[in-house]
C-alpha cells in the first residue's frame, strides 16, 4: 500500500508538534526502557542527484620512463663552421727506404788540366828580380815528365818563358834561370804591379797534365847586402804545414816561419836578421845544418832574411812573401 506523499508530511508535522507539547508538559524523565524490537528494513530510497565536483586532487607520481621512440629523419647539413686553428705539427716520420739507383748521366766535356795535389813547386827566394837569376824546383810529377815552368802575367793571356825540365824517374826535377825577359807587351803590367806589390804566379805544367803553382813576388833589382868576407852556407825560409810539408818563400801573418840552413861549418853560431835587424841566434850541428821555427811579427808583403856569423860575415839571404 503505497501512502502519498503530502499524508506523510502531514503525519511527521503532527508527530513533531505532539512530540513538542509532551515535551513541554512533561515531568522529570523516567527511566529509560528496553529497547524495542528492531523494525523491518525500509525499501531502498532513490539515488541521490551527483554531487559537486570535488577539489583537483594532488598530481600523482611520475610514470616509468616509456620506450625510445624510433629515429627522427636527418635534418638539413648546416652552414659551414670557421676554419679552425692549425694543429701542430706532427712527429717526424720514420725515414723512407732509399730509393733505386738513378740512371747515369750522360759524360760531361772534358776539363782542362787542373792541379795536380801531389805536386809541388818552389823557387830559391820568395821575390824574383828581373837583373837576377831564380832556380824553381818541383816534385809530385810523372816519371820522367817534361814540363815547362813559366811565370803568369795576365791569366794565362801572357807569360815570361823561365825554361824547361824533365823531372827524373821520382818526378823531380831543378831548372836554372839566369835570365828573365819580359816582353814588350807586358813590360807595363810587370812594372805597374811590380810598383804596387802584387803577386804573380809561376807556374810549372806537364805535358802529362800534372800542374803546380808557386806565388812569388817581383823586383826590378835585386837588392845588394854589404859584408867583408863571406862563408859557406844557404838557408831556406818558409812555412810548415800540419803535415810535417816544408813550402819556401811563403808564409802567413800571425804564423811560424821556419828557417833551414845547410852547407856551414859544424858547430858554428849564426845570427839571423830580418830586414836588417838582429832576430835570433841558431847553431848547426856535426853536419853543418840546423832546422828552426820561429815566430816573428810580420806584416804582408815581402822580408828579407840574412845569416850572419858572431863576426859578422854574411853567409845567406833569402826572401819571404808574407800573405794575410
Amino acid at each position: 500500500m503505497r501512502i502519498r506523499k503530502t499524508t506523510l508530511i502531514l503525519t511527521v508535522l503532527i508527530s513533531i508538534l505532539s512530540l513538542m507539547v509532551l515535551a513541554a508538559c512533561a515531568g522529570d524523565p523516567g527511566n529509560p526502557g528496553n529497547p524495542g524490537q528492531p523494525g523491518k528494513a525500509g525499501d531502498p530510497g532513490k539515488p541521490g542527484l551527483p554531487g559537486l565536483q570535488g577539489l583537483e586532487g594532488d598530481p600523482g607520481a611520475p610514470g616509468n620512463a616509456g620506450q625510445a621512440g624510433l629515429a627522427g629523419l636527418q635534418g638539413a647539413a648546416g652552414n659551414p663552421g670557421e676554419p679552425g686553428k692549425p694543429g701542430l705539427p706532427g712527429l717526424a716520420g720514420a725515414p723512407g727506404k732509399p730509393g733505386l739507383p738513378g740512371a747515369p748521366g750522360s759524360p760531361g766535356l772534358q776539363g782542362s788540366a787542373g792541379i795536380a795535389p801531389h805536386a809541388n813547386v818552389m823557387t830559391s827566394a820568395g821575390t824574383i828580380y828581373l837583373d837576377g837569376a831564380v832556380e824553381v824546383w818541383g816534385s809530385g810529377f810523372g816519371k820522367h815528365e817534361p814540363v815547362t815552368v813559366y811565370i803568369d802575367i795576365d791569366t794565362g793571356v801572357v807569360a815570361v818563358p823561365l825554361g824547361p825540365a824533365i823531372a827524373d824517374a821520382g818526378g823531380a826535377w831543378r831548372l836554372t834561370a839566369l835570365t828573365i825577359t819580359i816582353p814588350t807587351e807586358a813590360a807595363q803590367i810587370v812594372t805597374d804591379r811590380i810598383e804596387a806589390g802584387g803577386v804573380f804566379s809561376v807556374i810549372a805544367e806537364g805535358e802529362d797534365g800534372t800542374k803546380a803553382s808557386t806565388p812569388v813576388l817581383m823586383g826590378a833589382t835585386a837588392p845588394v847586402f854589404t859584408a867583408t868576407v863571406s862563408f859557406p852556407g844557404n838557408i831556406l825560409v818558409g812555412s810548415m804545414d800540419a803535415f810535417g810539408n816544408f813550402t819556401a818563400g811563403i808564409a802567413t801573418v800571425g804564423e811560424d816561419v821556419t828557417v833551414i840552413g845547410g852547407g856551414f861549418n859544424a858547430d858554428v853560431l849564426v845570427r839571423v836578421f830580418i830586414d836588417g835587424s838582429a832576430f835570433e841566434i841558431a847553431r848547426s850541428d856535426e853536419n853543418g845544418s840546423f832546422n828552426s821555427t820561429w815566430s816573428p811579427t810580420l806584416t804582408a808583403g815581402g822580408h828579407g832574411f840574412q845569416v850572419m856569423n858572431p863576426a859578422g860575415k854574411v853567409a845567406s839571404t833569402f826572401t819571404v812573401l808574407v800573405t794575410e
